[in-house]
């Protein structure tokens, strides 16, 4: 059985499908964004756009597109 690389979700290419295995920032305001945004912990979704000159991706979790930040998504572990 294969292994699936443990990755930040900042390094995913577009249409990678992911699941977030692991939050860095654990402080409570940063899990209640997620939370709000659907990105906790075993959430799946799609990366939908990286653009590197605006320092956002946009990902896909159950039909709903969230903007993020780099340095947002440079905190989310993800196979």
């Amino acid at each position: 059985m294969a292994r699936s690389t443990v990755r930040c979700l900042l390094e995913l290419q577009v249409g990678t499908r992911f699941r977030v295995v692991r939050v860095i920032d654990q402080s409570p305001e940063f899990l209640r964004y997620l939370t709000e945004t659907g990105l906790q912990l075993d959430a799946v979704g799609t990366v939908v756009a990286n653009r590197f000159e605006s320092g956002t991706v946009t990902v896909d979790v159950a039909g709903h597109h969230t903007t993020l930040a780099h340095n947002v998504a440079d905190r989310l572990l993800v196979t």
